[in-house]
């Protein structure tokens, strides 16, 4: 090679290399799809797709991104005939939209090649600064394997936050097709007054604005005097349904104080029910336990049961223990309900919950349904408790009575909602539906009039307006369907924390020690941590309309974006934050497949046929 061809090769490398950088540079928000490392892919993913770049094809001068599915793990009885999951494809971007853009219109083209997938949709979300849903618009693509181009548009009246995202699932295959589903994508633009959307959105940092309206805030150490009422500290003590949220999962911390509000609240306020976002079989051996109706010793299976749960163990114990101490001298009992929808059937605690209130004199009807319910068997049993409701009632009482039914609808609800890869893949979506369903039913028919509720969920789902960045395109939250059937009567408190650690879901049966990353400089937490604060409460209203972003952290740490941005004035009352955040119990192991729970129903119905 002469001295001068091997210049210009280096040359060319180097204009190479500078372009590409210099393009990346430009494609701001990963319209291209040319990123898919953690700090640069962009997109929000409800669930974590298998994806790579393939270098095999050229797309517009571009390699696009492919999508495809992740391999049945070959030693699981259920990977006989599988060869692939099922790809459950969601990624979207949210756009706050600054003010001028109000008679305009978003288009937004996407150039991308479905293979295998059953249905895939373009979706534009438009809503107002209070985060209101004011308008949506979609496109099907077609499931031919080919690329294709589609468009949807959207108009901008009084549109300030944009939500764009791609979603669908693929086919529900044979039994042998071993032939993979795969999704490619090359680019997506969006138009905004025929203005790149990079154009019109260049920062999401907090404004000089805000930053000045946060110096303003007025805080308070709400936990500094126990003999008083904490609601009345925080101006909530004339609201009947209080929700706590916290802005992630397995703060031993958060679930420390949480539970002292509670305490706090059923003290000094007339809280009378206590609502969970734990499974709703568990959430029915937990009020068993605190209203003596369980053994004493029932609370260690019920801790084994809750395992696998986000929950500092010695704090959730402690609670449980000191409100069945309350319980056994006040003369009106506190009930705690669980309102998470799905169902954990290898604990099965619906088979616990219902051999607590076994009777020798009816042993055929409580072996029918014990049988039932070790089987699955949920519609079988629903015919039988439904026919049986005045036998029953004797044993269980009307008002236990009442609660298994709701519950037992409740699963097999979400049961025939997610037989099919494409039923629970919008199950899972809607999953604030069911949270607030089971709420506004338990509320309805356990709290008298002059009676609290304090609901304890992740904030996402406690927040009173839609979610920026939820599980698109469903964007509405429990908090908000909470306040268009109470109104007023519904309050939210955020708890945050600013450091430290946390438990999170290492995979399907273990937990571990998470140690939280610093938050970028734009999030509250930040600019709290900055000021040397401890523990403090500060009301939203001096926010204002502002957007301000916060930690996001559910069942585990999200591969690329652990925060949100929200309009705090419109979604919540009041922030609790705790500068320090400790994990509690250290990483735990669980059986995920519960064999000692499966061998001791076992005994039972053996023993019940034998007798």
């Amino acid at each position: 090679m002469s001295k001068q061809t091997y210049k210009k090769l280096i040359m060319n490398s180097l204009f190479c290399i500078c372009s590409l950088n210099l393009y990346c540079q430009q494609d701001l928000f990963n319209l291209d799809f040319h990123s898919i490392d953690s700090l640069n892919f962009q997109w929000h993913v409800s669930q974590l797709p298998m994806m790579k770049i393939d270098s095999t094809q050229q797309i517009q001068g571009k390699y696009p991104l492919v999508i495809f599915p992740e391999k049945v793990n070959r030693n699981s009885i259920h990977s006989l005939g599988r060869e692939n999951h099922p790809i459950m494809l969601n990624l979207h971007q949210a756009f706050q939209l600054p003010v001028g853009y109000e008679n305009d219109t978003v288009t937004v083209d996407l150039h991308i090649r479905p293979i295998g997938m059953n249905k895939i949709y373009l979706w534009v979300i438009g809503m107002n600064l209070h985060q209101e849903l004011l308008r949506t618009g979609s496109v099907i693509l077609s499931n031919k394997d080919e690329w294709q181009t589609v468009r949807c548009s959207l108009p901008l009246k009084d549109v300030r936050h944009l939500t764009v995202g791609i979603v669908g699932h693929s086919k529900r295959k044979d039994q042998f097709d071993f032939l993979p589903s795969k999704v490619y994508l090359d680019r997506m633009v969006i138009r905004v007054a025929g203005q790149d959307i990079a154009q019109v959105c260049r920062s999401k940092s907090l404004s000089v604005e805000q930053m000045g309206r946060l110096s303003g805030l007025v805080y308070e150490n709400v936990f500094d005097e126990s003999d008083e009422s904490i609601l009345q500290k925080i101006g909530l003590q004339n609201k009947k349904i209080i929700a706590l949220g916290e802005t992630v999962h397995g703060s031993a911390t958060i679930n420390k104080y949480a539970f002292e509000i509670i305490k706090n609240s059923i003290l000094y306020d007339n809280c009378r029910l206590v609502l969970m976002e734990t499974e709703m079989g568990v959430g029915l051996k937990m009020n068993l336990y605190v209203c003596g109706q369980s053994h004493e010793s029932s609370i260690q299976e019920l801790m084994r049961d809750v395992a696998g749960y986000l929950f500092d163990l010695e704090e959730l114990e402690s609670f449980l223990v000191w409100l069945r101490k309350h319980n056994t001298v006040s003369t009106t009992k506190v009930r705690i309900l669980g309102i998470e929808g799905t169902y954990n059937y290898t604990s099965n605690a619906l088979f616990d919950y219902m051999y607590e209130f076994y009777s020798e004199i009816d042993k055929p009807l409580f072996y029918s349904i014990l049988k039932g319910l070790s089987r699955l068997q949920f519609e079988d049993v629903q015919d039988v408790v439904n026919q049986n409701k005045e036998r029953l009632v004797k044993w269980m009482g009307s008002d236990e009575y009442g609660l298994f039914v709701d519950v037992l609808n409740g699963i097999i609800r979400m049961n025939n909602d997610s037989r099919t890869p494409e039923e629970y893949f919008y199950a899972m979506l809607n999953r604030d539906f069911d949270l607030y369903d089971n709420a506004r039913t338990f509320i309805g028919k356990l709290l008298k009039e002059d009676e609290k509720v304090i609901v304890y969920t992740h904030y996402k789902h406690a927040q009173k307006k839609e979610s920026v960045t939820g599980s698109f395109p469903y964007m509405h939250t429990m908090g908000s369907r909470l306040v268009a059937k109470f109104q007023n009567d519904y309050a939210v408190v955020a708890l945050t924390v600013g450091c430290g650690e946390i438990l999170t879901r290492y995979n399907t049966d273990s937990l571990c020690v998470h140690k939280l990353e610093e938050s970028p400089v734009h999030t509250l937490e930040s600019v709290w941590m900055r000021t040397g604060l401890n523990d403090m409460y500060t009301p939203t209203q001096p926010l204002g309309d502002s957007v301000y972003c916060i930690r996001s952290i559910g069942n585990s740490p999200r591969w690329n974006k652990n925060y949100e941005y929200t309009n705090l004035d419109a979604c919540a009352d009041g922030i609790i934050y705790f500068r320090n955040s400790l994990s509690g119990n250290s990483s735990r192991r669980f059986d995920i497949n519960r064999l000692d729970k499966y061998r001791k129903r076992n005994r039972i119905l053996n023993k019940l046929l034998s007798n």
